[in-house]
This record gives C-alpha cells, structure tokens and sequence, in this order.
C-alpha cells in the first residue's frame, strides 16, 4: 500500500497548488486487502473543488481501477458555508509478474 500513498500524496499536492485551504483525507473500507481482492477507496475534499480533479490514472499501475463515483455536498449553518467532495473507487489488488 505504500504507493497508495504515494499517489495519494500527488494527489493532495495537485489540489493544494490549485485552492490552499482544501483538506483531503483518504480511507479503504478492507485492511488488510489480499491479492485479487476489491476494495473502495474513499477521498473525500473538504473546500471548493473541480469535480473532475481526481485522477485515478495513477492509480493504474498497481491496481485495477473500477468506476469511480463523486458526490458533492454543501451544507449552510448560521451561515457558514461548508462543501466537500467525495469519490469513491473501486480497486483490485493484482500481483504483478514482471
């Protein structure tokens, strides 16, 4: 799992460079994840952010990469205005023979 994060990292970066007071967390509903075994992998944006700014692409290389859904949410409380963003993707854990 560690280029998980890795991707996970570029991911939050490329968001950081474009809005500076965007938080992102990423979670998976399994661990651990055996070997040709799916699992969702959550990222959710906490700020204003492009629905399409996640690229799951990055992810291709150690996983297989399913659909991935987005949800937006705003929610006004006294005033004060929050959004998130949430996608959801499903990914297979595959080993490799190279």
């Amino acid at each position: 799992m560690p280029k998980l994060i890795i991707c996970l990292g570029l991911f939050i970066l490329t968001s950081m460079a474009h809005a500076q007071s965007i938080e992102v967390s990423a979670s998976v509903d399994k661990n651990p994840v055996m070997v040709d075994e799916s699992f969702i992998l959550s990222v959710v944006a906490n700020g204003e952010v492009d629905r399409s700014a996640f690229d799951s692409s990055l992810l291709m290389k150690d996983f297989m990469v399913g659909r991935t859904s987005v949800s937006s949410q705003t929610k006004m409380i006294n005033f004060d205005t929050t959004r998130s963003t949430t996608w959801s993707t499903i990914l297979i854990l595959y080993l490799a023979l190279t």
